[in-house]
């Protein structure tokens, strides 16, 4: 159920954290105050990029989009795809 995965996204949330160093986080940070567009950009599931990206305040975020059924259920369908080709298309989108 879609509240499920984003509950156990937080859990990720937390291993990324411990994963993402702090120079990583500066860069973010002086990418931002340069007025650059800061994007996540992974194969990862959407609405768990989205719950790390919101603490960093990043408005950009492209992942597998999870198809949903009318009762909130994943269908283990997919409503787009994040490979490795459309990462760059969507960076170069940006």
């Amino acid at each position: 159920h879609r509240d499920e995965i984003l509950r156990r996204s937080q859990r990720f949330v937390t291993l990324l954290n411990r994963t993402v160093s702090g120079r990583m986080i500066s860069e973010i940070q002086s990418c931002r105050s340069k007025g650059q567009r800061v994007a996540v950009v992974s194969s990862t599931a959407v609405e768990i990029l989205r719950s790390w990206a919101k603490q960093y305040e990043i408005k950009y975020v492209y992942g597998n989009e999870l198809e949903y059924d009318e009762d909130g259920y994943f269908t283990g369908r997919f409503v787009s795809r994040c490979d490795e080709k459309e990462m760059r298309n969507r960076i170069k989108g940006l």
